[in-house]
């Protein structure tokens, strides 16, 4: 998955400690290289860093469609 893909796909991060957290749009991570770091925030309102290195697997998901498809989904982490 790229983050400067045209048109934007929206994807998963899951990690290995168990949580996932969906990216909906470009704007919604940040990557940071030096501290190896990613930080997941959706909308200012909640938020996680999480280590690069527990990465398990970037999942993508469907492009919403409908009623629904110019709203993000809310910002909670994934459980298996």
């Amino acid at each position: 998955m790229r983050l400067d893909a045209a048109p934007f796909a929206p994807f998963r991060n899951r990690y290995l400690d168990g949580p996932a957290y969906v990216v909906p749009t470009p704007d919604c991570l940040t990557i940071l290289r030096q501290s190896r770091r990613d930080v997941v925030e959706n909308d200012g309102l909640s938020g996680a860093a999480i280590s690069t290195l527990n990465l398990a697997a970037i999942e993508p998901l469907a492009p919403a469609s409908g009623k629904y498809a110019d709203q993000s989904p809310s910002f909670r982490p994934v459980t298996r």
